[in-house]
C-alpha cells in the first residue's frame, strides 16, 4: 500500500499545480464551492428529470396509443384515483397480485349489485399492505365494504418491495418486524423526487437486463394452438370500454403469447393466446424449480402485520369480508400437504378474523386446475370466470346477512 501511495503522489501534485496554481488563496474556496454547487445542481436536475420521465413511463405515455387510465396504473396511481372517486364505490377490494388478477369487479358485482374497485397490485404483500391501509383507512367512507383477500403464502417471510412507500413515521414499527434500514431507506427514497433515481436503481437494472437479455440457447417452445389471429384478439381487448391499459407478453421466439388487460376498475385479466406455451412453462417450473410449499414456515412478523391490519379496520369501524386464495394445484406436493395449508387458514387464521366480528369466505379450489392459471398462483381469463362464478353467490349471501344485521 505505501508503494501505491508514493506512485500517486506525482499525479496529485500535477493536478494541484495545473488546477490551482493560478488561483489565489482568497479565490480558491469560492471557486471550489461554485464547482460543488454546479455538481449538486446537475445531480438534482437529473434526478428530477428522471423522476418525471419515470412517472410518465409508468403511466404508459411512451406506449403505443394513449396513456393508461389511473385506475389501471401503479399502486399509488390507483390509491389516488380511488380516494378522489371514493364516493362512487361502495366496495373496496384489497390484496396482492392474486387479488389483482383474480378479483374482477365487472364480474363479481353482477352477483351482489355493488360498485367495487380493486386496489391490489403486484408484490403488495403484508409489509406494503400495512402502509397502504394505514394511509387510507381514515378516508374510506363508513358505508364501504372491504373485501380483503389473503392466502397462506402471506404468512411466510415477505421482503419490502418498491411498490409503496413504507413511511418514515412507521420506521420503528418496521424495525420491530426485523426489517433493516438498508431495506427500508432505498424504498422510501424512491418515492422522493430528489432521490428517486437512487431508490429505483434495482428496478432500472432489472429493466436493462430484461431489454438486453439474449439467451444463447433458447428453451424449447410449445407449438401454438391459438384459434384467432393474435392482432385481432389484441384489438378486441383494447377496444373494450373497461380497458385502461393493455400489455403484450411474448414467447421465447417473439410470438405473442398472451395479452394483459388492465381494467379501469383496478383488476387485471391475462388472456392466453397460446395456452400450450403456459402449460409448458408450468411444467418446467414444477420439474426444474421445485416450487413446492412443503417447507412453508410461518413468519411471526407477518402474522403480527396481519393482526395490525385487522386492528386498523376495527379502529376505523370498517366492515370487512376476508377472502381466501390458494396457489396453483401443481405447487402442492400432494393433496395431504395441500390440506395442511387449508387447515392452517381455516383454523387459526379464520378464527382470528371471526374474533374481530368479520366474515371469512373461500371457494372450492378443487374446481380450479393448472390450466386456470398462467403461472404458479395467478388466474388467467378462464380461471377468472370460474372463480367469479363460485365467489359471487357467496358474497351475495353475505351482504344479505349484513343488511339484515343493520
Amino acid at each position: 500500500m505505501p508503494v501505491r501511495s508514493r506512485s500517486l503522489a506525482p499525479f496529485c501534485r500535477m493536478i494541484k499545480v495545473h488546477m490551482f496554481s493560478y488561483i489565489s488563496p482568497d479565490r480558491l474556496w469560492p471557486r471550489l464551492l461554485s464547482y460543488i454547487a454546479l455538481i449538486l445542481l446537475f445531480v438534482i436536475t437529473f434526478n428530477l428529470a428522471f423522476d418525471y420521465g419515470f412517472n410518465l413511463y409508468k403511466q404508459g405515455v411512451f406506449s403505443v396509443g394513449s396513456g393508461r387510465h389511473p385506475g389501471a396504473g401503479t399502486l399509488t396511481d390507483k390509491r389516488d384515483y380511488y380516494l378522489s372517486h371514493k364516493n362512487e364505490f361502495n366496495t373496496l377490494i384489497l390484496g396482492d397480485s392474486r387479488t389483482l388478477c383474480g378479483m374482477h369487479p365487472d364480474l363479481i358485482d353482477q352477483y351482489w349489485d355493488r360498485n367495487s374497485f380493486n386496489l391490489a397490485h403486484w408484490a403488495v404483500w403484508f409489509p406494503a399492505q400495512y402502509a397502504l391501509i394505514s394511509d387510507i383507512a381514515a378516508d374510506i367512507p363508513q358505508d364501504t365494504l372491504i373485501v380483503w383477500s389473503i392466502g397462506h403464502q402471506n404468512f411466510s417471510r415477505a421482503d419490502l418491495k418498491p411498490v409503496y412507500p413504507p413511511g418514515w413515521q412507521r420506521l420503528a414499527r418496521y424495525k420491530g418486524w426485523h426489517y433493516k434500514l438498508s431495506e427500508f431507506v432505498p424504498i422510501q427514497m424512491s418515492y422522493f423526487p430528489l432521490t428517486s433515481l437512487i431508490g429505483r436503481r434495482d428496478i432500472i437494472y432489472d429493466k436493462i437486463q430484461t431489454v438486453f437479455k439474449r439467451p444463447v440457447i433458447k428453451a424449447a417452445t410449445a407449438q401454438t394452438d391459438q384459434k384467432k389471429p393474435a392482432p385481432t384478439v389484441m384489438q378486441d381487448i383494447a377496444d373494450q370500454d373497461i380497458t385502461g391499459y393493455v400489455r403484450q407478453w411474448f414467447d421465447d421466439d417473439g410470438n405473442l403469447a398472451s395479452v394483459a388487460q388492465y381494467k379501469i376498475n383496478g383488476a387485471m385479466a391475462r388472456t392466453e393466446i397460446n395456452p400450450a406455451f403456459y402449460r409448458h412453462k408450468q411444467q418446467k417450473i414444477m420439474t426444474s424449480d421445485g416450487r413446492h410449499f412443503s417447507d412453508f414456515v410461518q413468519d411471526k412478523a407477518n402474522r403480527e402485520m396481519f393482526i395490525a391490519i385487522l386492528d386498523i379496520f376495527k379502529e376505523h369501524g370498517l366492515r370487512v369480508i376476508v377472502n381466501e386464495f390458494e396457489e396453483t394445484p401443481y405447487t402442492y406436493p400432494d393433496d395431504k400437504e395441500r390440506q395442511k395449508f387449508r387447515n392452517f387458514m381455516r383454523s387459526p387464521i379464520k378464527d382470528i378474523v371471526e374474533s374481530y366480528g368479520y366474515d371469512y369466505v373461500h371457494v372450492d379450489f378443487d374446481h380450479l386446475q393448472d390450466a386456470d392459471y398462467f403461472d404458479y398462483n395467478h388466474l388467467n381469463s378462464k380461471g377468472i370466470a370460474k372463480f367469479s362464478a363460485m365467489l359471487g353467490p357467496q358474497l351475495q349471501d353475505l351482504t344479505k346477512e349484513l343488511a339484515g344485521q343493520k
